[in-house]
This record gives C-alpha cells, structure tokens and sequence, in this order.
C-alpha cells in the first residue's frame, strides 16, 4: 500500500500523514521525520493532491510535537526544535513542547 502510495499520491497530505504514523508506530523515525516533513511541506506550499480531503488539524500542533521527537531521535536537532516551538504556540501543547526543547538543548549543551 505504501508503494502505491508514494507513486499515485506522493503529494496527498492524510496519506503522507498516516503513513508518518505509521512509521512512527513501527519505530522507523527516519521514515517518519521525512514523511511528516512532507506532509507540512505539502500543506504549508499549498501544493498537495486535492483530490483527497483531509482535516488541516492533521497537521498541525500535535503533529509537529511528533515530528519533533522523531527529528530529535535521528540527531535532526535544530529541525526538532523549530518544530517543537511550533507545537508550543498552541496552549494544549505547550508544557509538552516546552520540556522537550527544554531537554534537547541540555542534551546538545553536555
């Protein structure tokens, strides 16, 4: 499913999204730091397959906390960061985003 994923709808965003889970689930971050990486790409330059609707919160605050984990699990650092303080600007996730940030750059200092 994947494979036809990638070649028939390489720009439709709930697809790039849930196979970002996906590979988050299975533990292959590098797979989903790209995908979910895409997905934002996707949605943000406005160019994405329209052919399939989706609810824009798929990529949004919670998505880009995860994304920061996954960037931050495969030594992506900064891009972590930039994610997680994207996260932060929403009020549900910011305590989360924050003791991330917070325990990256402690990481990155030591």
């Amino acid at each position: 499913a994947e494979v036809i994923a990638e070649r028939w709808y390489p720009t439709a965003v709930p697809l790039l999204v849930s196979r970002c889970r996906l590979a988050f689930g299975r533990g292959d971050l590098a797979a989903a730091a790209d995908l979910g990486e895409r997905a934002i790409a996707a949605w943000e330059s406005g160019r994405y397959d329209r052919t399939i609707s989706f609810n824009p919160a798929s990529v949004g605050p919670e998505m880009r906390l995860n994304l920061g984990i996954a960037l931050a699990r495969t030594g992506r650092f900064d891009e972590a960061i930039r994610r997680f303080e994207e996260a932060a600007r929403d009020p549900r996730f910011t305590e989360a985003a924050g003791a991330n940030i917070a325990a990256l750059r402690a990481s990155m200092e030591s």
